[in-house]
């Protein structure tokens, strides 16, 4: 599990996190949804250590730098992999650097993706590298698996598939945040749903209990930011 408690960050005069208390628990599949600059990106590079900020963020089951480098997983837009290095060569660095890397899983992602193991990332469209960062991200063994709008680049087809491939091949102990803005195509396959605005938990829900009361994750964003109908579709989903 991890806790994380009295954090918050700064740039400048500018507070871009606030969270008094927020756990996230092994084995859930959680939505982290917000509009660009709620605050995604700032908390999950805090969670994988690749930001300093004040306050605490605690794991049950990591004791230093190096358990959090394995266990901790940042699947980010920016892309984590060497351009001038072939796909296939990646599965040999990987499984020298990795302990937990898993070769199957991930020959079997590009499998998937239909992504060519002798081509080398430069050569590779945008959408492309998106597939191989989230092949990547997904083979190394990590615990704790955060994606930073990992879709981007990708159609909708892609987006929803490999969707339901995670969600299928979800093992036990993993657990899995998703930053994105694409409520319809995660509310169906997410146990949880956390809603930034402003750098602060607005909502943080089980789905099947919203469910239960009859809502959905698209109704609690209406109601937090008061949207027009048409304005919350342009943001949310991209419509004109």
């Amino acid at each position: 599990m991890i806790t994380i408690k009295d954090v918050r960050k700064m740039y400048g005069n500018l507070c871009a996190l606030t969270i008094d208390c927020l756990e996230i628990q092994d084995g859930q599949m959680i939505g982290l949804i917000g509009a660009n600059g709620a605050g995604k990106t700032t908390l999950l590079k805090a969670i994988s250590g690749l930001l300093r900020l004040e306050g605490n963020i605690l794991f049950d089951d990591i004791q230093n730098d190096i358990e959090l480098h394995e266990k901790v997983i940042f699947i980010t837009e920016e892309f984590s992999f060497f351009n001038g290095l072939s796909i296939k060569a990646h599965a040999d660095f990987l499984s020298d650097f990795y302990r937990q890397f898993d070769r199957e899983r991930f020959f079997k992602l590009l499998e998937f993706f239909e992504l060519p193991m002798h081509r080398k990332p430069r050569s590779l469209s945008r959408g492309q590298k998106a597939k191989l960062e989230i092949a990547i991200g997904f083979s190394k063994g990590g615990k704790y698996l955060l994606l930073d709008e990992p879709f981007l680049g990708n159609d909708v087809f892609t987006r929803r598939n490999f969707l339901r491939l995670m969600a299928d091949s979800l093992k036990a102990d993993e657990t899995i945040v998703i930053a994105t803005h694409l409520l319809d195509e995660i509310e169906n396959l997410i146990d949880r749903g956390i809603i930034l605005y402003k750098g602060q938990v607005a909502y943080d829900v089980m789905i099947d209990d919203i469910r239960e009361q009859g809502e959905s994750l698209e109704d609690l964003i209406k109601k937090t930011f008061d949207y027009e109908e048409n304005r919350f579709a342009e943001m949310f989903y991209g419509e004109n």
